[in-house]
Protein backbone atom coordinates (compact mmCIF):
# COMPACT_ATOMS: atom_id res chain seq x y z
CA UNK A 1 0.00 0.00 0.00
CA UNK A 2 2.29 2.38 0.57
CA UNK A 3 4.32 1.85 -2.74
CA UNK A 4 0.62 3.15 -4.04
CA UNK A 5 0.52 5.97 -1.79
CA UNK A 6 4.22 7.18 -3.31
CA UNK A 7 3.15 6.60 -6.67
CA UNK A 8 0.14 8.90 -5.48
CA UNK A 9 1.69 11.76 -3.82
CA UNK A 10 4.02 12.34 -7.09
CA UNK A 11 1.41 12.86 -9.50
CA UNK A 12 -1.14 14.86 -7.82
CA UNK A 13 -0.57 18.53 -6.77
CA UNK A 14 -0.54 20.74 -3.07
CA UNK A 15 -4.49 20.79 -3.59
CA UNK A 16 -4.61 16.88 -4.43
CA UNK A 17 -2.98 16.42 -1.41
CA UNK A 18 -4.87 19.05 1.11
CA UNK A 19 -7.97 17.06 0.01
CA UNK A 20 -6.70 13.79 0.69
CA UNK A 21 -5.77 14.84 4.19
CA UNK A 22 -9.39 16.89 4.40
CA UNK A 23 -11.02 14.17 3.32
CA UNK A 24 -9.30 11.69 5.94
CA UNK A 25 -9.92 13.96 9.23
CA UNK A 26 -13.87 13.96 8.48
CA UNK A 27 -14.29 10.52 7.59
CA UNK A 28 -12.38 10.38 11.11
CA UNK A 29 -14.88 12.63 12.88
CA UNK A 30 -17.85 10.96 11.13
CA UNK A 31 -16.80 8.05 12.41
CA UNK A 32 -16.12 8.42 15.74
CA UNK A 33 -20.18 9.99 15.59
CA UNK A 34 -21.08 6.78 14.58
CA UNK A 35 -19.25 4.72 16.81
CA UNK A 36 -17.36 2.66 13.89
CA UNK A 37 -14.93 -0.25 15.45
CA UNK A 38 -11.08 0.28 15.42
CA UNK A 39 -11.06 -1.73 12.96
CA UNK A 40 -12.99 -0.36 10.91
CA UNK A 41 -11.46 3.03 11.22
CA UNK A 42 -8.05 2.14 10.04
CA UNK A 43 -9.75 0.38 6.98
CA UNK A 44 -12.08 3.48 6.23
CA UNK A 45 -8.62 5.98 7.11
CA UNK A 46 -6.46 3.86 4.42
CA UNK A 47 -9.62 3.84 2.10
CA UNK A 48 -9.24 7.54 2.47
CA UNK A 49 -5.99 7.91 1.61
CA UNK A 50 -6.46 6.49 -1.72
CA UNK A 51 -10.22 7.14 -2.90
CA UNK A 52 -8.67 9.19 -5.39
CA UNK A 53 -5.97 7.42 -6.54
CA UNK A 54 -7.57 6.51 -9.93
CA UNK A 55 -7.24 10.41 -11.11
CA UNK A 56 -3.55 9.57 -11.61
CA UNK A 57 -4.30 7.60 -14.61
CA UNK A 58 -6.69 10.39 -16.45
CA UNK A 59 -5.28 13.24 -18.18
CA UNK A 60 -4.54 16.02 -15.88
CA UNK A 61 -6.00 18.91 -18.38
CA UNK A 62 -9.08 17.80 -17.92
CA UNK A 63 -8.81 17.63 -13.86
CA UNK A 64 -7.82 20.70 -14.05
CA UNK A 65 -9.80 22.60 -16.89
CA UNK A 66 -10.83 25.74 -15.74
CA UNK A 67 -14.28 25.31 -16.91
CA UNK A 68 -16.95 22.90 -16.74
CA UNK A 69 -16.44 19.43 -18.13
CA UNK A 70 -18.22 18.18 -21.53
CA UNK A 71 -20.28 15.13 -21.23
CA UNK A 72 -17.79 13.01 -22.32
CA UNK A 73 -14.60 14.66 -20.79
CA UNK A 74 -16.98 13.95 -17.31
CA UNK A 75 -17.81 10.14 -18.05
CA UNK A 76 -14.12 9.69 -18.45
CA UNK A 77 -13.36 10.97 -14.50
CA UNK A 78 -16.72 9.06 -13.74
CA UNK A 79 -13.77 6.14 -14.27
CA UNK A 80 -11.55 7.13 -11.60
CA UNK A 81 -13.17 4.70 -9.13
CA UNK A 82 -12.79 1.94 -11.32
CA UNK A 83 -9.33 2.65 -12.38
CA UNK A 84 -8.77 3.29 -8.83
CA UNK A 85 -9.73 0.31 -7.41
CA UNK A 86 -8.03 -1.62 -10.02
CA UNK A 87 -4.91 0.38 -8.92
CA UNK A 88 -5.33 -0.96 -5.52
CA UNK A 89 -5.83 -4.42 -6.39
CA UNK A 90 -2.38 -3.99 -8.88
CA UNK A 91 -0.35 -3.07 -5.75
CA UNK A 92 -2.19 -5.60 -2.98
CA UNK A 93 -4.78 -2.90 -1.17
CA UNK A 94 -6.70 -5.72 0.89
CA UNK A 95 -10.23 -6.32 -0.60
CA UNK A 96 -11.58 -4.54 2.29
CA UNK A 97 -10.21 -1.02 2.05
CA UNK A 98 -10.36 -1.25 -2.31
CA UNK A 99 -13.87 -1.84 -2.11
CA UNK A 100 -14.40 1.69 -0.49
CA UNK A 101 -12.26 3.56 -3.26
CA UNK A 102 -14.87 1.85 -5.61
CA UNK A 103 -17.64 2.59 -4.19
CA UNK A 104 -16.76 6.37 -2.66
CA UNK A 105 -19.40 7.77 -5.52
CA UNK A 106 -22.16 5.72 -5.13
CA UNK A 107 -25.25 7.45 -4.17
CA UNK A 108 -28.12 5.77 -1.52
CA UNK A 109 -30.79 7.34 -4.13
CA UNK A 110 -28.83 5.16 -6.99
CA UNK A 111 -27.75 8.12 -9.01
CA UNK A 112 -23.85 7.49 -7.97
CA UNK A 113 -21.48 5.61 -10.05
CA UNK A 114 -19.59 3.23 -11.00
CA UNK A 115 -22.07 1.27 -10.20
CA UNK A 116 -25.32 2.43 -9.23
CA UNK A 117 -25.81 0.69 -6.06
CA UNK A 118 -27.87 2.41 -3.18
CA UNK A 119 -28.86 2.35 0.01
CA UNK A 120 -28.12 -1.13 1.87
CA UNK A 121 -26.13 -1.98 -1.36
CA UNK A 122 -23.64 0.50 0.37
CA UNK A 123 -21.44 -0.53 3.02
CA UNK A 124 -20.96 1.84 5.94
CA UNK A 125 -17.61 2.85 5.63
CA UNK A 126 -18.21 4.20 1.45
CA UNK A 127 -21.13 6.29 2.61
CA UNK A 128 -18.73 7.72 5.35
CA UNK A 129 -16.04 8.43 2.46
CA UNK A 130 -19.21 9.40 0.11
CA UNK A 131 -20.34 12.59 2.01
CA UNK A 132 -16.77 13.76 3.51
CA UNK A 133 -15.46 13.86 0.08
CA UNK A 134 -18.73 16.15 -1.07
CA UNK A 135 -18.15 18.10 2.01
CA UNK A 136 -14.65 18.79 1.33
CA UNK A 137 -15.30 19.41 -2.23
CA UNK A 138 -18.18 21.40 -1.73
CA UNK A 139 -16.38 23.79 0.37
CA UNK A 140 -13.29 23.94 -1.52
CA UNK A 141 -12.25 25.76 -4.90
CA UNK A 142 -11.69 24.17 -7.83
CA UNK A 143 -10.45 25.35 -11.63
CA UNK A 144 -14.24 25.60 -12.65
CA UNK A 145 -15.59 26.41 -9.24
CA UNK A 146 -15.59 28.78 -6.20
CA UNK A 147 -16.20 27.68 -2.79
CA UNK A 148 -19.79 27.14 -1.17
CA UNK A 149 -21.10 29.23 0.85
CA UNK A 150 -21.05 27.42 4.87
CA UNK A 151 -24.66 27.70 4.53
CA UNK A 152 -25.62 26.39 1.38
CA UNK A 153 -23.63 23.24 2.25
CA UNK A 154 -25.49 23.39 5.28
CA UNK A 155 -28.83 23.14 3.13
CA UNK A 156 -27.64 20.52 0.58
CA UNK A 157 -26.89 17.84 3.05
CA UNK A 158 -30.11 18.78 5.03
CA UNK A 159 -32.40 18.62 1.82
CA UNK A 160 -30.54 16.30 -0.38
CA UNK A 161 -32.05 12.98 -0.77
CA UNK A 162 -28.70 11.14 -2.27
CA UNK A 163 -27.05 10.62 0.47
CA UNK A 164 -28.75 8.16 3.33
CA UNK A 165 -30.19 9.87 6.43
CA UNK A 166 -27.88 8.61 8.46
CA UNK A 167 -25.05 10.28 6.86
CA UNK A 168 -27.41 13.63 6.54
CA UNK A 169 -27.84 13.28 9.75
CA UNK A 170 -24.46 12.97 11.30
CA UNK A 171 -23.34 16.13 8.71
CA UNK A 172 -26.28 18.10 10.09
CA UNK A 173 -25.45 17.33 13.80
CA UNK A 174 -21.70 18.20 13.70
CA UNK A 175 -21.79 20.65 10.92
CA UNK A 176 -19.66 23.01 13.57
CA UNK A 177 -17.10 20.31 13.75
CA UNK A 178 -16.57 19.30 10.21
CA UNK A 179 -16.66 22.89 8.88
CA UNK A 180 -13.55 23.89 11.52
CA UNK A 181 -12.08 20.49 10.41
CA UNK A 182 -12.62 22.28 6.78
CA UNK A 183 -11.13 25.22 7.42
CA UNK A 184 -7.93 23.85 8.92
CA UNK A 185 -7.29 23.00 5.18
CA UNK A 186 -8.31 26.15 3.49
Amino acid sequence: MNELHNIQKQAIDAEGIEHIECVQNLCMCIAAKLEVSDKDKLILHEAAILHDVGKIKLDQSILNAPRALTDEEFELVKTHSLEGYRLAKEYGVPDEVAIHILNHHERCDGSGYPRGLSQEQIPILSKILSVADVFDALLSHRPYKTPWRKQDVYEYFKYNKMFCETMSNVIIEHFDELYQIKTNYS
